[in-house]
């Protein structure tokens, strides 16, 4: 027998009701799911705090520092409340109404790096300074930082660098080291910025030098290949302000093809001098090479231009001190003794 009109009726407002009961349902489970997600939220960072390390101030920091990330810390709060450039949390240094400074570290060339990054207490992050980050390592020198983080929230940074020397195979030359001092003294403010509020005046150690003076005079490289028809000494001559080179242009030449060199002198540039290692560099032009031997005692007063040209207008050469003599270092080329001339000579290459 066909249902009733009344029957579908019922039947109909039975489904709907079924309907809307779960729908009521579904949004109790969302709306649940809602109200623990923000209660999760907001115990998100309380939790985090919890899963880290207390530390103990005073707090001390170097490249030799060995900072373990805390043993229990939750990793996936860690990627919400880190540094960008951190890679674990070490610990709690300080906690109190307003404020978290928590020390976190990466991982460079150089070793550990140290964060201190200072949060309110929702996890917002304030402020933070990478604490070693001016430690620099290169040819010519170094910079190493040592850090203390003290119980009244001052963070002390000894900053140490070295300077030197270096030839032109960019070896460290001996007894040039230079070392510069500064400390940097920060506070962190009760509103939990990283405030710098001294820094002082470096502190230098200079090598123990000796004075340029001590150079003054001539001093003769005696050309091993020297002839009847052709001198090619090398000399410095080292005067108050102001020095020269005699040479030849094979020191700005490739390779000498057939022809005679050409003779020079040319002014000293950049010379530095510690009592035991000098360098200099030379800049030539063509103008300045002449076909016969240019010396202290012979200069250029009736001496004719070479005119074959060079190849390169620069060079740097090192020298060790030795007494009245110098060894001078070139790139490409033998080392060579010069020997200090008396005041007697009257001719130089005899």
């Amino acid at each position: 027998m066909p249902n009733s009109p009344t029957a579908i009726a019922d039947g109909v407002h039975s489904a709907a009701l079924a309907t809307i009961n779960r729908m009521k349902k579904t949004l109790i489970i969302l709306l649940s799911i809602s109200i623990l997600s923000c209660t999760e939220e907001k115990k998100g960072f309380p939790d985090y705090l919890k899963s880290l390390y207390d530390l103990e101030l005073p707090l001390s920091f170097d490249l030799n520092s060995r900072m373990d990330a805390s043993k229990n810390y939750d990793s996936t709060l860690f990627e919400t409340y880190k540094h960008v450039w951190t890679y674990a949390p070490y610990g709690i240094a300080f906690k109190n109404d307003k404020v978290v400074g928590v020390i976190e570290y990466s991982i460079t060339d150089n070793g550990l790096a140290p964060f201190l990054i200072t949060l309110d207490n929702q996890g917002n992050k304030i402020d933070s300074l990478n604490i070693l980050g001016n430690t620099r390592f290169g040819k010519q020198g170094q910079t190493l930082e040592s850090a203390v983080l003290y119980a009244d929230l001052k963070l002390v940074v000894t900053d140490s660098s070295r300077s030197w020397l270096i030839d032109y195979d960019y070896n460290k030359i001996p007894n040039t080291t230079e070392l510069r001092v500064t400390t940097t003294t920060y506070q962190i403010l009760e509103n939990g910025k990283i405030e710098q509020i001294d820094k002082s005046e470096p502190i230098i150690t200079k090598p123990d030098t000796k004075s340029e003076a001590e150079l003054l005079g001539v001093y003769e490289y005696v050309h091993e290949y020297n002839t009847e028809d052709l001198i090619e000494n090398h000399y410095l001559e080292f005067k108050e302000g102001q020095s020269f080179y005699y040479g030849t242009s094979d020191d700005f030449d490739e390779a000498r093809e057939g022809y005679y060199p050409g003779f020079f002198k040319a002014q000293i540039d950049n010379l530095e001098f510690n009592g035991e290692n000098l360098t200099f560099d030379i800049t030539v032009s063509d103008s300045i090479f002449y076909k016969k031997p240019v010396t202290p005692l012979y200069q250029t007063i009736g001496n004719e231009p070479w005119d074959i040209g060079i190849r390169y207008n620069t060079r740097n050469y090192q020298g060790i001190v030795n007494g009245d003599t110098i060894t001078i270092l070139t790139k490409e080329f033998d080392p060579r003794k010069f020997i200090k001339k008396k005041v007697a000579d009257t001719a130089y290459g005899k």
